[in-house]
């Protein structure tokens, strides 16, 4: 069954959260170790890659080598928590960039699970 989700992810303290791709806030690349400190900052736990317990995937920029989906433009990290969800796994929250650097602002994350599952 999946959790509710509202769209707005108010917080995500306590969550494993993991990367994907190229992260951009505010239209700049930002380093990997720069945002597992701003996951820190917010109390996440970072998580290397996506697993079934993480509850917060950051989506990032994909490029042609890492793509898993060729068409959707999904990378494999992406690809296996849509296909999580899909078989009735728990909801995981898909996140842009600037959401990360809004949940380290202590405002709300957009989610954006549900463009990506309908």
């Amino acid at each position: 069954m999946h959790e509710a989700c509202t769209g707005i992810l108010d917080s995500a303290k306590g969550l494993y959260v993991s990367l994907t791709g190229k992260t951009i806030i505010n239209g700049e690349h930002v380093l990997r170790i720069t945002c597992q400190g701003h996951i820190r900052d917010f109390g996440g736990i970072f998580n290397p890659q996506w697993a079934t317990f993480v509850r917060v995937l950051v989506l990032g920029q994909q490029d042609a080598r890492t793509l898993h989906d060729d068409v959707r433009r999904y990378s494999q990290q992406m690809s296996g928590a849509i296909k999580f969800m899909q078989r009735g796994g728990n909801h995981i929250h898909l996140i842009d960039g600037d959401g990360l650097w809004n949940l380290r602002q202590h405002r709300g994350a957009k989610c954006l699970t549900a463009q990506f599952l309908s």
